[in-house]
């Protein structure tokens, strides 16, 4: 069962979209990475692209970075429910799970400079 379908999560795929995202959004640097959070007002669907580099590990390795960030969006999306542009940006090789990677999205999404962002 795709559980993505279930919440209208849906991927960014095309190169261009993923380019605005990276030109236009707001973006968060992070222990692992960047985040970066987009709105288009023309698409109801949030879409999410994880980008994972080959220095993160071997494929089933980054399979488990992708696996486990989607699972963090779908936990938190009510929280970023304004912005349906995430990109996923991975490119430390430090081992890490989704209680680390959970801790550190919170504190972006958390931050009282970044509130108003959200909310």
């Amino acid at each position: 069962m795709n559980i993505a379908k279930r919440h209208n999560l849906k991927s960014l795929k095309r190169k261009d979209e993923i380019s605005a995202v990276f030109e236009g959004g707001k973006k968060f640097y992070f222990k692992f990475g960047l985040i970066i959070f987009f709105q288009n007002g023309k698409d109801v669907h949030t879409r999410v692209a994880i980008l994972v580099q080959k220095k993160c590990g071997k494929a089933v390795r980054r399979n488990y970075i992708k696996r486990i960030t989607r699972n963090l969006i779908l936990d938190h999306l009510q929280k970023v429910v304004r912005y349906n542009r995430i990109v996923f940006l991975y490119n430390n090789s430090l081992p890490f799970t989704y209680s680390d990677l959970e801790k550190e999205f919170l504190k972006i999404v958390n931050n009282e400079k970044n509130l108003s962002f959200f909310n």
